[in-house]
């Protein structure tokens, strides 16, 4: 079930004005389109929706800037299946899509056999490159690897080679692969137990940054892994540089337990904002746990490679308490729905002793207006221990 807003409310149909530029999809057109080879640009919203309409304008104008990449618009009032389907939750969201390089590498086999005419020229192609040396007789080893292979094939490029010689240029006994990436140790090896799991463990772990960009097309990864993020938010490459360099110890130190980052605050200005840091500030430092939605920002001055590694330390022993950016609470409450702000949040809305109903609502949603329906609700449920 698809909810407009973080608000439980009723959708209402109204009219869109769009340029030429920004084209209304439904659900076939929408899928036929980030399948392609397009770089794509969605912006999911629903009539009624003030911050829809909003955007709107500065979307329709942007897309007048950008010749080379798709602007499409999915309403979720008539394509609530396409929003389902996408998991898109609230609106107005905008999603960009690129499966070009996915689509190249699905396409064919997910193993290249690597020759000396195109072994250097392979190593040298993509970010992240993977070889293997096997015997042309260890087939367990070969479907082991391709296996592999086959399930990251879409972020990484595989290859094999079953040149006994290659493996001496290397250092390297058979069976084992070889990892070359532009950042890092460069290059890395495995030469255990050839066994799916230990496979796959080695090649995301030696195959991402000990400290990478965080930008639009690295964010739902970075998210999905289940450890918190510390935040480097850094005004220039410069800057990002020297920051970096002095902090890989400490990244590789926690590497386990954390995925740093970097951010680009003169690209991102307002992630400081979202982080809990003072709005506008262009160099700084945050953890964000991400399975929480806590945040950890640096206060403390200056924010340097000695305060990090300080600040980190403290957040891994446990000695942290996260900021919550809040509204003072009510010194009264009024009536039997209670107003709620981030300080008090989590004490009433997980309360374990009682059920608890909360309404979310933001003051430009035109529906979150009758909250006069929404205050009459608690008179309805007379137990006690309901709130």
């Amino acid at each position: 079930m698809f909810f407009p807003t973080n608000a439980l409310i009723l959708l209402t149909y109204g009219t869109f004005v769009w340029t030429h530029s920004v084209r209304d999809l439904g659900a076939q057109d929408f899928f036929d389109l980030v399948h392609s080879d397009t770089i794509a640009l969605v912006l999911f919203v629903t009539p009624g929706c003030g911050k829809c309409d909003e955007i709107t304008t500065q979307f329709e104008q942007a897309s007048d800037l950008s010749p080379k990449a798709s602007f499409a618009r999915v309403d979720c009032s008539t394509e609530g299946k396409v929003c389902d389907d996408v998991k898109v939750l609230h609106v107005p969201e905008l999603v960009y899509y690129r499966l070009l390089l996915l689509i190249e590498r699905q396409h064919g086999p997910a193993v290249t056999e690597l020759s000396d005419a195109n072994y250097d020229e392979f190593l040298s192609t993509d970010c992240v490159s993977i070889v293997a040396f096997i015997n042309d007789q260890d087939e367990d080893s070969i479907e082991v690897y391709t296996q592999v292979a086959e399930k990251l094939r879409g972020e990484y490029a595989f290859a094999i080679t079953h040149k006994s010689s290659r493996a001496n240029d290397e250092g390297i006994t058979r069976p084992a692969i070889m990892l070359v990436s532009t950042f890092d140790e460069r290059r890395s090896s495995y030469e255990g137990p050839f066994e799916y799991e230990s496979l796959e463990m080695f090649i995301q772990k030696h195959g991402t940054p000990l400290i990478g960009e965080l930008h639009p097309e690295v964010y739902a990864s970075i998210s999905e892994v289940i450890q918190p993020d510390p935040q480097i938010l850094v005004p220039s490459l410069t800057e990002r540089d020297h920051l970096v360099d002095s902090l890989y110890p400490l990244a590789r130190r926690y590497a386990n337990v954390l995925t740093f980052v970097t951010v680009d605050t003169s690209r991102y200005p307002q992630r400081a904002a979202m982080l809990n840091l003072a709005d506008g500030i262009k160099l700084g430092f945050a953890i964000e746990d991400v399975i929480s939605a806590e945040k950890f920002p640096l206060k403390s001055k200056p924010v340097n490679a000695e305060s990090i590694t300080t600040f980190v330390k403290d957040f891994v022993a446990g000695k942290l308490k996260p900021e919550v950016r809040s509204q003072p609470a009510p010194e009264k409450q009024q009536g039997l729905c209670l107003e709620l702000v981030g300080h008090t949040f989590r004490e009433t809305a997980f309360d374990e002793t009682r059920d608890v109903l909360v309404e979310f609502y933001t003051p430009w949603c035109d529906y979150c207006l009758e909250l006069p329906n929404a205050e009459a609700v608690p008179s309805w449920w007379t137990p006690p221990g309901y709130i």
